[in-house]
């Protein structure tokens, strides 16, 4: 039943398109408690969504924004502008949800909100540019006036100890997941890395010395933004990749290769998710990210820095299957509808309970 105290009012000051599922999935998950009124870009969520959305009782207004040619700047212009608009729907709600914001833009554009609704920002790549001290001194200003939404539990640690956010203002939500069974086509020995953010200094090393796989029967397929290579057993895309041909490729591997720039920290991998989501083994080169799995779920993640690595974990059986199991396990129970569902509920009426 739907706490009819609690009224949210949903916004974007983004729209990614890469955010398009996990914006649909964190609104249907919080409809099941809250009352929702939701403002969004026209045509940003498909057809089918929208009908999901009336199905479930979300209230949806779209409105059109004329965009600027798309650069650093103009984005952080078309965020603002998203700002003002979506505040004009404001019908005094308890809480405004932010499901995506620009960590500089956010600070002007907060001028356009009310003042007295407290406001959740949900963090994707925010927490990892806190690095730049700009934007750090920018996020200081407001940081402890608004709430901080993070899919993972290091990054509350990090806002914690790091940037010193105030400890009731951030709370750890899961990343909403898709369980998909495996299928019946996986490659033995087919290594897999589609991730949109790629490591290309890895990319090179591969590319250098495929020919350590000519020795083997392990064949690996990765996506680069600069290089498009095809050797025996070495194929490198290039490029927009359809989801059907995503889904297709995963289905194939029996290993996905997660190949992240080091400046990748505090934010979600969504390939390391959907792996997990597919039951596959993650190799990643990024030690934060193996950390992380290593200290919550061990075996899920295996860390190699080159392609002499991957070859030595396959040859070698460096994988404990019972062990990967286990955790398979725990990160499913974890992560089970009821359980997110739970998690969010939770939050938003914290948020709603502090003084």
């Amino acid at each position: 039943m739907k706490n009819k105290e609690h009224k949210l009012f949903i916004v974007d000051y983004i729209y990614a398109q890469g955010h398009q599922s996990v914006n649909f999935d964190i609104v249907s998950i919080l409809s099941q408690n809250f009352k929702i009124r939701m403002v969004a870009l026209e045509n940003f969520y498909s057809v089918k969504q929208k009908k999901n959305f009336s199905d479930l009782g979300v209230e949806l207004i779209e409105y059109k924004m004329r965009y600027k040619k798309v650069n650093r700047y103009n984005s952080r212009i078309n965020s603002i502008k998203h700002m003002i608009i979506s505040s004009k729907y404001y019908m005094k709600e308890d809480l405004i949800v932010v499901l995506a914001f620009d960590t500089i833009a956010f600070l002007f554009g907060e001028l356009f909100l009310p003042r007295t609704c407290r406001k959740i920002l949900f963090h994707h790549n925010n927490t990892d540019e806190l690095v730049s001290i700009i934007k750090r001194i920018i996020f200081n200003i407001y940081k402890n006036h608004v709430y901080h939404f993070l899919f993972q539990e290091d990054f509350c640690e990090y806002l914690s100890k790091k940037i010193k956010v105030d400890g009731n203002k951030f709370y750890y939500v899961p990343h909403p997941i898709h369980l998909r069974a495996k299928g019946n086509n996986i490659q033995p020995n087919t290594i897999v890395g589609l991730c949109r953010s790629v490591d290309e200094s890895v990319v090179e090393n591969f590319m250098e010395n495929d020919f350590f796989l000519n020795q083997s029967d392990i064949k690996i397929i990765i996506r680069s933004k600069r290089y498009r290579f095809e050797s025996n057993n070495l194929k490198i895309i290039n490029g927009f990749l359809e989801e059907a041909k995503y889904l297709e490729y995963l289905d194939i591997a029996a290993y996905i290769l997660v190949l992240l720039p080091e400046t990748f920290q505090f934010r979600i991998s969504g390939s390391i998710y959907d792996a997990i989501s597919y039951g596959k083994i993650v190799l990643t080169n990024n030690r934060i990210k193996f950390n992380y799995f290593n200290t919550y779920y061990p075996g899920l993640c295996h860390y190699i820095s080159n392609i002499e690595d991957v070859i030595s974990i396959l040859n070698n059986n460096s994988i404990n299957i019972e062990q990967f199991n286990q955790s398979y396990k725990d990160f499913i129970n974890n992560h089970l509808p009821e359980r997110i569902e739970q998690h969010y509920k939770n939050a938003i009426c914290s948020v709603y309970l502090c003084n």
